[in-house]
C-alpha cells in the first residue's frame, strides 16, 4: 500500500496514509508553529506535542466522518479502471479507453473460450505449431508434441503458471489452428462490446497487433466471471498435474500473482491473472467481492510489480468503502425531467416502462449531483436516456444508459457489511465522542481557570 507521512513527536506519533489529508495535516501542524514563533510564543515541548495530537484528532475525525473523502492515492498505472461486475458501471478510470499490450491476462479471453467452447474432460492433444510457437524463455510446463493433457489441466496451467504452451494447446483444440482461434477471441471481444481490441496469440506473447484497453479488459473479466468453473481455476494458488502419456512425473504448478500465493493478502478477492512483457510492462485484472457488491480492478503497462499491486488493492479500497447504492426507479427520474420540449416525450418512456436499475454514488455526492441525458437514437425515432453526475473529483461522470426496452429489474440484496468494517465504524464513532468530550473538558478547566483567577484578583 502506499507510504506513510509520520508526523514524530517526543512522545508520540502520528501515521496516516501518504494522501492529500497527510500532507494537509502536517503542513498544518508546521505553520501553526512557526506563526506561534514568530509571534513570540512560546510553549513547552510537551505542549506543542499535544497541540500537533489535537490537529490529528481534527483531521481524523474529519476522514472518518467523509468530510476529506476524495481519492487520496496517486494511481500509477499508465491505465486503469473500477468497474461494478454487475452492471458495468465505470466508478473510477484513467486511460481506460488507451491502446495497451496485455501480456498475460490475455489468458482471461483464453480461458473463457475454453469453458464455452469445450468440455473439462476433453483430451488436448499437443501439435508442433502448439508447441514450438512457444519463447522457450516465457513461461510454460514445458508440453511435448504429442503430448495429452486433459482441458482441465491446461486450465489449471494457463491460469496459474501462465502456461504459454498450455494456452496455445486450447487454441488449437478448440478452433483448428492459432489463427482460427484469434479469428474467434477477435469475435467473442466485440460481442462484449470491446471496441478497442485485437488478439493475435492465445497467450499474450508480444505482437505489435496484439493490443487492448483497461476497460476493454474490465469487459471481458466481467463476463468470465459469470461463466462456470472459471473462478476455480483464476483463484489458485497451486495445482498438480498428474503423469500423462509422455511426462512420468508430476508437474506442480505455483502461482506467482502475489494476491493469490499469500505474499499480499486482499480481503475478498475472487479472481486475478497477473502479466508481464517487456513491451507491456507489468499487467494485472482482478475481481473482489464483498457482500453482494463484486468490484474488477485493471491495472495496465505498470513500472514495476508493486505498482499494480498497490493501484489494485487502493482502487478496491476506494470502491468498497466510498460509494452507496442508489436505486433509480420511475419517480426518481421523473424528478430529473429536463424543462424543454422533449419532457413529455420522455415522461411517457418513463411510465411506460417503468425502469429500475441499481447504481453506486460516492457518499459525497447526492441525488441533486445526477442529471437525465437524453439523446435521439440515429437512423430511429427512439429515444436514448441516460445518466451522469455533474463533474466532480469522486467518480467517473457516467452512470450508464437507461434500459426502456425492459421491465424493472430485480432489486439486489443489501450489501453485507463486514466485522471489520463494522468494529472500525464503531471505533471512529467512539473518539469522535471522546475527542469531542476531550475537547469539551479542555475549554471549561480553561475557563474555570480564568475565572478563578479573574475573582482571585479582585479580592485583592
Amino acid at each position: 500500500m502506499n507510504k506513510n507521512v509520520i508526523i514524530k513527536t517526543k512522545k508520540f506519533y502520528f501515521v496516516g496514509n501518504r494522501g492529500v489529508n497527510s500532507i494537509c495535516l502536517k503542513l498544518t501542524i508546521e505553520i501553526l508553529q512557526y506563526r506561534l514563533k514568530n509571534k513570540g510564543v512560546k510553549l513547552k515541548r510537551e505542549k506543542r506535542d499535544y497541540l500537533s495530537i489535537l490537529i490529528a484528532g481534527i483531521f481524523m475525525l474529519l476522514s472518518s466522518i467523509g468530510v476529506l473523502a476524495s481519492p487520496n492515492f496517486t494511481i500509477k498505472s499508465d491505465s486503469a479502471i473500477l468497474m461494478d461486475a454487475e452492471t458495468g458501471q465505470v466508478l473510477f478510470e484513467k486511460n481506460m479507453n488507451k491502446i495497451e499490450y496485455p501480456a498475460s491476462i490475455t489468458k482471461v479471453m483464453t480461458g473463457l473460450l475454453a469453458l464455452e467452447n469445450s468440455n473439462l474432460d476433453d483430451i488436448i492433444t499437443m501439435t508442433h505449431e502448439g508447441v514450438f510457437s512457444v519463447e522457450r524463455d516465457s513461461s510454460h510446463i514445458a508440453l511435448n508434441v504429442g503430448e495429452q493433457i486433459s482441458m482441465r489441466d491446461a486450465l489449471y496451467a494457463l491460469a496459474i503458471q501462465s502456461a504459454n504452451d498450455a494456452a496455445n494447446g486450447i487454441g488449437i483444440h478448440i478452433s483448428g489452428s492459432l489463427e482460427e482461434f484469434a479469428k474467434l477471441m477477435n469475435k467473442r471481444a466485440k460481442e462484449l462490446g470491446a471496441l478497442n481490441t485485437h488478439f493475435v496469440t492465445t497467450n499474450g506473447l508480444h505482437d505489435s497487433q496484439h493490443y487492448t484497453t483497461a476497460y476493454d479488459m474490465a469487459l471481458f473479466m466481467k463476463q468470465a466471471i459469470q461463466t462456470p468453473y472459471f473462478m476455480d481455476f483464476f483463484n489458485q494458488k497451486s495445482h498438480d498435474i498428474p503423469p500423462t502419456n509422455m511426462q512420468n512425473d508430476i508437474r506442480y504448478l505455483h502461482n506467482k500473482n502475489g494476491l493469490l500465493n499469500g505474499k499480499r493478502y486482499y480481503y475478498g478477492l475472487i479472481a486475478s491473472k497477473t502479466g508481464w512483457t517487456t513491451q507491456a510492462k507489468h499487467t494485472l485484472v482482478t475481481v473482489a467481492k464483498r457482500g453482494s457488491r463484486i468490484l474488477i480492478v485493471v491495472a495496465l503497462n505498470s513500472e514495476d510489480a508493486s505498482a499494480k499491486y498497490e493501484d489494485t488493492m487502493n482502487l478496491f479500497d476506494y470502491g468498497f468503502n466510498e460509494f452507496n447504492e442508489l436505486s433509480i426507479d420511475k419517480e426518481f427520474l421523473l424528478k430529473l425531467l429536463p424543462k424543454d420540449d422533449s419532457s413529455k416525450i420522455i415522461k411517457k418512456l418513463i411510465k411506460d416502462t417503468n425502469p429500475y436499475i441499481i447504481r453506486l454514488l460516492h457518499k459525497n455526492l447526492s441525488e441533486k449531483d445526477i442529471k437525465l441525458n437524453h439523446k435521439t437514437i440515429e437512423n430511429s425515432k427512439e429515444m436514448e436516456l441516460s445518466l451522469s453526475v455533474n463533474d466532480n473529483e469522486f467518480m467517473y461522470s457516467d452512470i450508464g444508459v437507461i434500459d426502456l426496452m425492459e421491465k424493472s429489474d430485480v432489486p439486489r440484496e443489501k450489501v453485507e457489511i463486514p466485522l471489520t468494517t463494522k468494529v472500525l465504524k464503531i471505533t471512529k464513532q467512539i473518539f469522535m465522542y471522546l475527542f469531542l468530550f476531550l475537547v469539551g473538558l479542555s475549554i471549561f478547566r480553561k475557563t474555570q481557570r480564568r475565572y478563578l483567577k479573574y475573582k482571585n484578583r479582585n479580592k485583592k
